[in-house]
């Protein structure tokens, strides 16, 4: 979703640029088109950099001008913020450079092109409040700085930073500073339509980013990775675990006789059920572990750097939690077949030759009588 402007030339651009990419990927091996993909995703980040960084400028300098106490104290904050965030995209840059980023964006010289468009328009903005130094219009401009940051692009990389951390802290950071300017018209006493217009506008396309970027990326029944967002999520682990000749590892589960369960409890129960086990996934993995649901009734887990020894015994744990709790209500039971490996050449290809090993013992857990944990040879 983009909320700023494209001119027709800039249409006409972004088309070209568009064709020769695409010229290039048809011409081009794999190994080149990720690097092209990759290089864009660096530059996607860059552009979020200098757009905070825009931002801090812009607060910094408020204070300088700030008379009231409130004043100074709010804009101070809203910098500080700023700085935060710009150590967050200096993170994501570094992992771009150490090749540890996964491709996050599904048109990724588009988004470029439309970063690229707000900060010629954000430049812009500032110069017609350039002299316009008045409380009212410092916080409209600000409020418009905040405006072209609702970019899906943040919102896009702090989904990333929070699944590849485990921690929700920059998600969090980044609502807490955006409710700080969006109650700022009432802190400072300032009473404008048109301000009160642009805040429920800005509030209303950042929840709406929010929910739309869950959608993507997230199984609304499990609160688990959906396919998606589980692959997009691991690729840097995996990287990662090839550099540093890191063990991994991968769960195959299968809740059994889950047809039945629906056939003769039905699916409200069902789906009881899957959010159920989820839950059970959830508070027995690592914060490092990533965890999907990968269609229907069957789960997956990738373990970063694990040895053959603690993924049974999780796989153990797993299964018997879900046996022990559910013994006096409706009694389940799941299947789990596990894989275990290095990877060494081609990351991507060799985490597929783990699922599959993972997912061939689970097929020989289920014909072996289910309710069992089979391991890879």
């Amino acid at each position: 979703m983009f909320y700023g402007h494209f001119d027709e030339h800039g249409f006409v651009y972004a088309y070209v640029k568009l064709k020769l990419l695409v010229s290039t990927f048809n011409g081009g091996n794999l190994l080149q088109k990720r690097k092209i993909m990759k290089n864009i995703t660096a530059e996607i980040i860059r552009l979020c950099l200098l757009l905070e960084r825009m931002g801090e400028n812009h607060y910094i300098e408020l204070v300088t001008r700030a008379n009231a106490h409130e004043e100074k104290e709010l804009w101070s904050e809203l910098a500080n913020d700023e700085n935060k965030h710009i150590h967050y995209w200096e993170f994501l840059i570094e992992k771009s450079e150490h090749g540890a980023l996964p491709d996050l964006f599904e048109n990724p010289y588009l988004i470029k092109h439309e970063l690229e468009a707000l900060v010629l328009r954000l430049n812009e903005v500032k110069q017609y409040y350039a002299n316009k130094r008045d409380l009212k219009n410092a916080l409209f401009l600000s409020l418009h700085i905040e405006y072209y940051m609702l970019h899906h692009a943040f919102r896009v990389l702090l989904d990333y930073i929070a699944s590849a951390t485990g921690d929700n802290t920059a998600k969090d950071e980044y609502d807490h500073h955006l409710n700080k300017i969006l109650d700022a018209p009432q802190l400072l006493g300032i009473d404008s339509p048109d301000i009160n217009l642009l805040t429920e506008t800005i509030r209303h396309f950042w929840n709406e980013n929010k929910t739309l970027s869950m959608q993507v990326l997230i199984d609304p029944l499990t609160g688990l990775f959906n396919r998606r967002g589980f692959f997009k999520t691991l690729f840097p682990l995996l990287h990662l675990a090839k550099r540093e000749n890191r063990s991994v590892g991968v769960l195959m589960i299968d809740i059994d006789n889950f047809k039945y369960i629906n056939d003769r409890y039905g699916h409200p129960t069902g789906d009881k059920v899957l959010h159920f086990f989820a839950d059970t996934i959830k508070s027995n993995v690592r914060a490092s572990d990533i965890t999907g649901r990968f269609g229907g009734e069957e789960f997956i887990i990738f373990l970063p750097e694990v040895d053959v020894t603690h993924i049974f015994s999780l796989a153990e744990r797993i299964r018997t939690t879900i046996q022990e709790k559910t013994k006096e209500d409706i009694p389940i039971t799941i299947s789990i077949g596990v894989a275990h490996g290095f990877i060494e050449s081609d990351a991507e290809s060799e985490l597929h030759v783990l699922i599959n090993n993972a997912d061939r013992s689970l097929r020989n857990a289920k014909s072996g009588g289910k309710n069992r944990v089979m391991v890879s040879a």
